[in-house]
């Protein structure tokens, strides 16, 4: 008889990260990461197929009970083993994608707490995937993901129309703030000001001279016998 042992999501990751393994998070904890309604009670990875990389997931599987060779780790098929902080399922390359590199390209480092950062499949990578899958209940949850990724664009665009509208709002109060101009503070206006300074007339030479406050004032002086004339 088997022990049923309770998913700790943070022991997976923190084991993990500890050892430095190159992976993706993938299925039901990454839909339910971005905010999937439904419930999860394992994690899946996409680990980096390289040599040395097997070799660090091997000695985190070995740390969680659950030793595994690199033979196996490399394998096309899934695998699942129990760990004692819970159930973890190495695929390679899930249903849609073309494996690890495919994937890291769109993931997102998520801050889950207790200093947990793990690389999450985008939303989109995570849509993908259940299309791809021939699974019934995964139909259902390729609905729910969709209908999540429109709110999500309804509320963008609402976030859109508010910046326009504060865009708006500086510019009444300060007409010099160009129209298509982003979000930023009055020190972007000078600096853009500074970058568009005027070139000196030709035969002066600029020169820069501290002021008593430390700070740097230009002035332009004529060049040749006029400054010799000066000295």
């Amino acid at each position: 008889m088997t022990k049923q042992t309770s998913f700790d999501p943070y022991a997976l990751l923190g084991a993990l990260n500890g050892e430095r393994v190159s992976y993706v998070v993938v299925g039901g904890f990454a839909r339910v990461v971005h905010g999937s309604g439904e419930t999860t009670a394992g994690l899946d990875i996409v680990p980096s197929l390289r040599e040395e990389n097997l070799r660090r997931l091997g000695r985190v599987l070995e740390q969680l009970e659950a030793p595994l060779t690199v033979e196996q780790l490399a394998s096309s098929e899934p695998t699942t083993v129990a760990t004692r902080a819970g159930e973890l399922r190495i695929v390679s390359t899930p249903w849609g994608t073309r494996g690890y590199d495919d994937l890291r390209i769109r993931a997102v480092r998520e801050n889950l707490g207790r200093s947990v950062r793990p690389a999450i499949a985008s939303v989109v990578d995570c849509a993908r995937m259940l299309k791809a899958s021939n699974r019934a209940v995964d139909a259902d949850r390729l609905l729910r993901l969709r209908r999540m990724m429109e709110l999500e664009r309804g509320l963008g665009r609402q976030r859109g129309l508010r910046s326009s509208v504060d865009r708006s709002a500086r510019r009444i109060r300060n007409p010099e703030l160009p129209a298509n101009r982003p979000r930023g503070s009055e020190r972007d206006l000078a600096a853009s000001r500074h970058r568009h300074r005027p070139l000196p007339p030709p035969g002066c030479a600029r020169r820069r001279d501290a002021t008593r406050g430390g700070r740097a004032r230009s002035r332009w002086r004529a060049g040749g016998a006029r400054a010799r004339e000066s000295t």
